[in-house]
């Protein structure tokens, strides 16, 4: 068990040891949480609302160039004006209203994705989302927080610098067989 533990600890200051002071302090910067902000499109061409993505990213290291992307993701029905509410039939903001919306949203293939500080696609990423309800188990939101493989360069050139940045979009495959849109 000593001879375990020996071997562990060895390990684990080789690793230490072999990333540069500099390495570690870009490692940390990368790994604070960056909020880019919301998206917005009209998903459908029937509906009238649109939906709401918010993206945060962080970057955890990994040996061996595997460090990982990690996301929350949320998507929800945007927020409408008194105006906008009092035009609408039937009453969007109405839990069945909601429910129906964030559901056709949830059966449709959705896809993050993320440029470079050019705007060349850099990757794209399918999102598994979970329905977000709320304390009555209403059915308000989706939401995905989860991490994908990505080595330290590759995420550098999705942030960018504080003089440019990446940035992201949002792209979606609905059954055509689904609601017409």
């Amino acid at each position: 068990m000593r001879r375990l533990l020996a071997c562990l600890l060895f390990a684990v200051t080789a690793v230490a040891a072999a990333q540069t002071p500099q390495h570690r302090d870009e490692a940390a910067t990368l790994a604070r949480r960056i909020d880019w902000g919301t998206y917005s499109p009209k998903m459908f061409q029937n509906v009238d609302r649109k939906i709401t993505f918010n993206l945060a990213t962080s970057w955890i290291p990994g040996e061996k160039h595997q460090g990982m992307f990690r996301y929350v993701m949320t998507a929800s029905p945007e927020k409408l004006s008194l105006a906008q509410r009092a035009r609408a039939s039937p009453d969007p903001d109405s839990l069945d209203s909601i429910k129906q919306l964030v559901t056709r949203v949830h059966d449709c293939t959705i896809t993050l994705e993320l440029y470079d500080t050019d705007g060349f696609v850099l990757r794209k990423i399918t999102i598994p989302f979970d329905f977000g309800v709320d304390s009555d188990a209403n059915v308000k939101a989706l939401y995905a927080n989860d991490s994908a493989q990505m080595d330290m360069v590759e995420y550098e050139h999705f942030v960018g610098s504080t003089e440019k940045a990446g940035g992201w979009s949002v792209s979606w495959l609905c059954d055509p067989r689904g609601p017409k849109d």
